[in-house]
């Protein structure tokens, strides 16, 4: 029966391929369907209680922290990151991962870095909790590339382990925690001040990342989106917006655009400054796949009430209507507060599965004319051509663009852990070759 749903499901794709001249696709490349996951520090209790639900994260910090990676200038070590691999897939075998080189805060940066004038370290916060490199400085730019073409060799040398559960890299976009510059109280604030001391302009900042930075991360792995942490230059979000047009109309699908959102009230309240960057998400998602990170975690308080859980939630849910988001992750915190049924409902709504929450743009049905034989089945399907064979291609594209009904979603959830994932696409593979 399990073989007769996976012909069925390949036969309508290749229907759907073999005739895409006459079909209409979806104007919009990022339906939700790609992911629900954890914001930093997996393991922690929030992941432990939802190991049914998540299904990728990236770190904050650990093994991937520049100062363990090169703890003196031109040595390297991989051992901490791959101990933390290994440590983490041991128990948690069918998840993936995002690599995140954490140049953005004092504890991740080495001494010598700090220490070496030429490269321009900026502390932002008297807490020491975020810090920056001018990403415009031609000194910092060598080390910077150096550290991370280390890091490529190693991600892509025999040796690692973790590859293939590799699914995104995330970017060091010049501003505090490795995210985008924020608004820095200009002209009079102090943050401000160190940045235009280190000779910061829009146009500086805009030319160092679209024409230096993302190209090293575009270049240096391949196979991987890169993704990009949306926030404003020192006096607005003007080019913020800019930079991720620039790069979306450049790079396409290669490139994840994330809004961490900065909700006043818990995730309940938009700020304009969500507003702004919710409205940039749905502007660039007809070429990226974008995303959202509600943030605030920490002004939630650790006694909440079942009302205030209630609200988040819905809040949560709302934003995932408003904003037609791929990927969704939350800090550990949200995962202590939501009910295992509210997590599950979140987790549902991202992957597509979700019948009352529609997660596919309204799509024209195709009505099969022809009789497919399995030899016909197209060995490449690359329906959305980001150079990838996912199960984005096979689920979204033969249910969706078939008026397939959801709950057929059964039929590939080939191994039946109620999850569609890459592990479901390599045993479709094998049937595929068989």
């Amino acid at each position: 029966m399990i073989k007769k749903h996976i012909l069925l499901i390949l036969c309508l794709g290749y229907l759907i391929l073999s005739n895409q001249s006459s079909f209409v696709f979806a104007e919009q490349v990022s339906p939700p369907g790609m992911g629900f996951g954890v914001c930093h520090w997996p393991g922690t209790f929030g992941m432990a209680k939802s190991d049914s639900t998540v299904n990728w994260f990236y770190w904050g910090g650990g093994g991937e922290d520049w100062i363990n990676i090169e703890p003196q200038r031109g040595v390297y070590t991989f051992a901490p990151m791959d101990k933390q691999y290994d440590d983490y897939f041991k128990k948690k075998p069918n998840t993936y991962y995002w690599l995140d080189i954490m140049t953005g805060m004092p504890s991740t940066v080495p001494d010598w870095a700090k220490q070496d004038s030429s490269l321009g370290y900026i502390e932002l916060s008297s807490s020491g909790r975020a810090s920056t490199f001018p990403i415009w400085n031609k000194e910092y730019q060598k080390v910077f590339e150096a550290l991370l073409t280390k890091t490529s060799e190693h991600v892509y040398s025999s040796s690692f382990k973790y590859k293939d559960k590799l699914k995104a890299v995330i970017m060091m976009s010049g501003g505090g925690f490795g995210e985008m510059i924020v608004y820095s109280g200009c002209p009079d604030g102090a943050n401000c001040k160190k940045y235009l001391a280190a000779g910061y302009t829009d146009d500086i900042y805009y030319d160092a990342f679209v024409n230096w930075l993302a190209p090293l991360y575009i270049r240096l792995f391949p196979d991987y989106p890169i993704v990009l942490q949306l926030g404003g230059g020192i006096y607005g979000n003007g080019v913020g917006r800019k930079i991720a047009k620039a790069l979306v109309e450049k790079y396409g699908s290669r490139m994840y655009i994330k809004w961490n959102g900065w909700n006043r009230k818990y995730a309940q309240e938009p700020t304009n400054t969500d507003k702004y960057y919710h409205e940039t998400l749905r502007l660039v998602s007809d070429k990226a796949r974008v995303g959202l990170e509600p943030g605030y975690a920490w002004a939630i308080p650790d006694s909440t009430t079942d009302e205030m859980r209630q609200s988040i939630y819905d809040s949560l849910m709302k934003t995932l209507e408003d904003v037609p988001v791929s990927y969704f992750c939350l800090q550990d915190k949200y995962y202590q507060i939501l009910t295992d049924k509210q997590l599950n409902e979140l987790s549902l709504r991202m992957r597509g599965l979700h019948s009352v929450y529609p997660t596919f743009p309204p799509l024209p049905t195709v009505t099969p004319t022809l009789t497919v034989t399995p030899t016909q089945i197209p060995a490449n399907p690359d329906v959305d051509n980001d150079g990838k064979i996912t199960m984005l291609d096979y689920f979204y594209v033969v249910f969706a663009k078939t008026g397939g009904v959801l709950s057929s979603r059964m039929n590939a959830d080939i191994n039946k852990d109620s999850q569609i994932n890459d592990l479901d696409l390599s045993l479709i593979r094998t049937a595929i070759k068989k």
